[in-house]
Formats: C-alpha cells, structure tokens, sequence
C-alpha cells in the first residue's frame, strides 16, 4: 500500500501483449528470457540490470551489494535501477514493459506485487517468467519454506525466487532506559509492566500513558519520547496500523479485510469489521499522542533514538536491527507487538524475471541460481538486512553463523511455525502488500497510506507533496481536508477492499 498521488501506474493493453507477440511462447524463436538458458561458455562483458528499491537506505543497499558483488564481473556488468520505493518499483516495470526496456531481475514483495503480472494467463504467456525448471531441476520445493514460495506461486507455477524473510509485528524497545523508568515508577509506587505482558494496543497505551506521567529527561536534558514513529514518510504508519494494531485488535480483522472476507457478507461482518476499523484509528491517535510524529522523523531516526536512549519504544519491521550501531544494539531488545502474540505477520523479499523477447534469460539465471539460492549468500544477506534466509536446509552451524540472538530466534520461530501445522501455537499471515491491492489497481485505493497519515495526525501529505514537477492525482474523489474527514474516506475504501480478493485465481 502506498500513496500513488505522485507515483501513478499506466494502464492500457493487456501487459501480455506487450510482452509477447503472435504466438510466441516459452521456448519458440526468437529467444525469450522465460527460457532460461544456461550462459555460454565463453560469456564476456554482458549485461545484468537489476531493478531495486533498496537504494534508498545504505544499510539495505550494502545488503543488495553482498548479492551482486558475487557475481561473476569477468562475465557481466551489472548495472542497477534505483528505485525509492516499491510503488516506485511497480511503476518502473509496467513503463518498462511499454518502452520495452526490462530489466533482467526485479525485486518484489511476495504476494501481488509478483501475481499481478501472472493471474489470469497460461505460464506461457505471463508478464514475469515461471521458474518451475529452476525449481524442479534444483529442488527448490525441499529446500525452500514452502510459505516463502507460495506467495510466490500462482496455479503451480513458481513466479519468484525469495531472499529472505521479515517480521513485521514488532515492538523495539531500549532494555537499558525502560529498566531505569521501572526502578522511577516503582519508586513513585506506580510500577511498569513488563512489555512482554502487555496483551493488546489499548495495554500499550495504558503503558504509555504511565511512561509520560514519569516526564524522565535524557542525559542532555530532553524529554524522553515515550514512542517513536517514523512518519517522515508514509508507509511506516501503515505498519503499525494494519500488521500491528488492527491484527492485535482481534476479531479476525486483518483476515477479513486483506483476505476479501467481506466478498459474500450480508453485512454482519462488514458492521464488524467497520467498528474495528474505528477503534483502529481511534489508537493510532491515542499512540500518536505520545510521539514524535509532528517531527518528520524518518523510521530510520525513529531506530536510532531508541538505540540512543532518546525514546523508549518503536514499532516496526525487524529490518529495524540493521539501524542500530555496535555502540547502541546492546541496549535494545524487541517483544511481539502486544495483542499479535500468536501470530507472525512476514513478507518475502524475492526476484521476478520479466518476459521479454530476444533475450535468452541466461544472466537471470545465473544470478537466481549461483548467487540468489546460494546459501552462503543468504546468510552474508540476513546479516546486512536482518531478514531470516528463506531456506529450510540450513545446518546448525549455518544458523549459529547467522551474527546475533535476534536473527537465530526469528528464524527459529519460522521454523516452529512453519511445523505447526494445527496452527495452535502460531498463525503465519502475510503482510498487507502481499495481500492488499497492487498499485494501480485504483487510484483511490493508492492514496489509502496519505489519507491514514492525514486521520491519524492530522497532516495531509498528498497537498504538502504537490509541486510543480508533481504529477495531478489520479483519484477523481476529491481529497479529504479534515482528520474526520480522512477516517471517514479510510473506511470507505478499506470495506471496499475487503470485498474482493485480489489476485483471487493465483490464491
């Protein structure tokens, strides 16, 4: 989910036909990617693109260049798409299907970012390539989660490789500066709770309501900030708000609204989902209260003051880690977001090879499989960007190189939760962009990140974003102006989304 007031997709004809014509299929000439090939021997001075949003941060721009940095320079020049964001990303591959100028690889979130392309069509003539013959020849399906392919896979046909693995329900918190405001509490005879104990977002609340009363300073005298959002921009807000907060509102919310539960309703459960969506909003506010959020505080900083001491909580994915310095890791620990306790909300970052003629695919597959499904790579990977591999082989000793106890932990709890198969202990969902509409699905469906950034702080960034080189919006309704205003619209459009499956033939 992102803004698309500024980053808008094209649409026309069928993709499809873009990238095929005739009756070209998989394996007929001239050449396609989708075949494949194993590279020439004698290979020099090709050519690997890649398309990546990743640029953006340095810690995950190291962590891309530990996987392109093992490719065989000697054979290919590689070269990058740099891309701010995954809305950015999208739109960068459908303009490139248009111009015919595609890349070898782009990177995806598993989920609709890849099934968009594929559903709807035969694996001969999709938009991204089937890998079924990696897959199969390198046993992939033993290797691999199988729900880090699925997301991946559409009608039996895998569309994606995945990198590695994220946790998205996860609150951060400065172990060292939360043990001295228990020792204050206790002493004003008003004891903290212990975070893990915490059962729901109104228990947090609760917490950070006491955290206040205390009014602690920091060494250079500045208020402590009790919760720390990165709001600087807008997709971090969406985090909290569905993988987070609505998920540890219960009922069922987050099924029903990412998962078109809404589709044959007779309006019971919309008039449920509609009352959680409320009360959604209502504790974002209540947590906004408590932070920092009137400063445009990237969820970068956001990291770095509780790494500091200069706010105590955080909520984020757990690509957090990779925010926090040597001088600052130590102090910080993490506990699943409080109401989420039974669940791991996770996303697949993965590659997609786009279909495009007179190529052979040759450079795609040698990056897929000597360096993406490399193990070594995986874990030199998930040190940088603190992902889980997505590999289910890996040894004990390859898990104990893994650099800290909060990576061996996720992926341990990955483990556990893939082998629980009667789902009583750990409920495994995918995150909302793997769910939710792609971009350029609707253009008012692609504002659903600006107008929660407006109902919950009050700030609308769709207008502060407009500029002369900014494109018009798209979305014909108008913008709403009033915090109340942008509720009311949030809701309109999220029961809309929870009437449909999207990419329902791929599910």
């Amino acid at each position: 989910m992102a803004r698309a007031s500024v980053r808008s997709l094209l649409w026309g004809a069928p993709l499809w036909l873009l990238a095929c014509s005739g009756d070209v299929r998989l394996g007929d000439y001239p050449p396609s990617s989708c075949d494949l090939a194993e590279p020439p021997a004698d290979v020099r001075d090709a050519t690997f693109s890649i398309a990546t949003f990743w640029s953006s941060d340095d810690h995950e721009d190291r962590a891309l260049r530990t996987l392109t940095d093992r490719i065989d320079r000697r054979r290919y020049f590689v070269s990058f798409d740099d891309m701010t964001t995954r809305i950015e990303a999208q739109r960068h591959i459908n303009d490139a299907f248009v111009t015919k100028r595609l890349p070898d690889v782009f990177q995806v979130n598993g989920g609709n970012d890849v099934l968009r392309w594929v559903e709807g069509h035969d694996s001969a003539s999709t938009d991204v390539c089937s890998l079924d013959r990696l897959r199969d020849e390198h046993d992939w399906n033993r290797a691999y989660f199988s729900t880090a392919l699925a997301p991946l896979t559409c009608r039996g046909h895998l569309y994606g490789l995945p990198v590695g693995i994220h946790h998205l329900n996860v609150l951060f918190y400065n172990r060292k500066l939360f043990t001295e405001l228990q020792q204050h509490a206790q002493a004003q005879g008003t004891p903290l709770r212990d975070l893990s104990e915490l059962q729901s977002p109104h228990e947090l609340v609760a917490e950070l309501a006491a955290v206040a009363q205390l009014a602690a300073k920091t060494a250079d005298g500045a208020d402590v900030i009790p919760l720390a959002l990165g709001a600087g921009s807008e997709w971090p807000l969406t985090v909290v708000a569905f993988e987070n907060v609505l998920l540890g509102l219960g009922h069922d919310a987050y099924e029903t609204l990412w998962q078109g539960g809404l589709e044959n309703d007779d309006g019971s459960r919309a008039a449920e989902l509609r009352a959680s969506l409320e009360e959604m909003v209502s504790v974002l506010r209540e947590l906004t209260g408590f932070s920092n959020v009137s400063q445009p505080v990237s969820w970068q900083d956001a990291l770095r003051q509780v790494g500091s001491g200069q706010a105590l909580m955080t909520v984020t994915g757990d690509w957090g880690w990779a925010q926090l310095d040597d001088s600052t890791v130590a102090d910080v620990d993490t506990v699943t977001f409080p109401g989420t306790q039974g669940a791991f909300v996770y996303t697949p970052d993965s590659f997609a090879v786009p279909r495009e003629l007179r190529k052979d695919g040759s450079s795609a597959r040698s990056f897929l499989h000597e360096v993406v499904e490399s193990r070594a790579a995986l874990i030199d990977f998930a040190r940088l960007k603190h992902s889980i591999p997505p590999r289910r082989d890996l040894e004990p000793d390859e898990i104990d190189s893994l650099g800290n106890d909060a990576l061996r932990s996720t992926y341990q709890r990955f483990l556990e939760c893939n082998r629980d198969t009667a789902g009583a202990g750990c409920k495994l969902l995918l995150a909302v962009s793997g769910l939710g509409p792609p971009p350029g699905t609707d253009h008012c469906f692609d504002e659903i990140d600006a107008i929660l950034t407006l109902a919950v702080t009050g700030v609308s960034p769709v207008e502060d974003a407009v500029d002369d080189e900014s494109p018009p919006r798209l979305c014909t309704e108008p913008f709403p102006h009033t915090k109340d205003e942008a509720a009311a619209r949030l809701l309109q459009l999220l029961l809309r989304i929870g009437e449909q499956r999207f990419a329902a033939d791929c599910r």
